[in-house]
């Protein structure tokens, strides 16, 4: 019995590393992140839109400069939420400097 354990155990984990295999790759090249309480939106409802830049590596040494923005805080793991993936640039060599995309304003 005890050796079913642990092989569902080692199954699972896994199917884990797996899973979240392709956003661990995705936030390895994250550049900035800001949160920002969007002013036309009392403050009472306590939303906030957050938003992830991260490089995309393209292959041949050239990535794309990518927004992820989350329209409202995530309070437990069944609530749905609303993504949206924005491109800034693309094409940029893998040499370039990123600290000109740092900067993320709130809107």
């Amino acid at each position: 019995m005890v050796k079913i354990f642990y092989g569902t155990c080692f199954l699972w984990c896994l199917y884990i590393i797996q899973a979240t295999y392709p956003e661990i790759i995705k936030y390895s090249n994250l550049i900035a992140v800001r949160w920002c309480e969007p002013s036309n939106i009392p403050s009472s409802q306590n939303r906030r839109q957050g938003t992830y830049r991260y490089m995309e590596d393209m292959g041949n040494e050239q990535y794309a400069i990518k927004d992820q923005s989350y329209s409202y805080r995530v309070e437990d793991i069944w609530q749905p939420y609303r993504i949206d993936i924005t491109t800034r640039a693309e094409n940029i060599p893998s040499h370039e400097n990123a600290d000109k995309w740092l900067d993320i304003p709130c809107d």
